[in-house]
């Protein structure tokens, strides 16, 4: 149960949450009361699967934006890329 909570944690980290998993990680190795080797699999993992998640949000971006449902418009990705070219 600790890996898969470990796992989430690492995999929320990867996407949406602006925190650092690597905390709860050497909370958990500091303990000695789990396999080691488990635990940076699932951290890993839950950060690998986390990043392809970003990935495929980004490249289907285009697709999404055409549906009437998506709370973002070409306008206002104008804007952001107005202000990632300023800054």
């Amino acid at each position: 149960m600790i890996y898969l909570s470990l796992f989430t944690v690492a995999f929320m980290v990867a996407t949406i949450i602006p925190f650092g998993s690597e905390a709860y990680f050497i909370t958990l190795l500091s303990m000695g009361e789990y396999n080691n080797f488990l635990l940076l699999a699932a951290a890993s993992i839950g950060n690998i699967l986390g990043s392809l998640f970003n990935w495929f949000c980004g490249f289907y971006v285009n697709y999404f934006i055409k549906m009437p449902w998506f709370p973002i418009n070409n306008k206002m990705i104008d804007k952001a890329n107005t202000l990632f070219k300023k800054y």
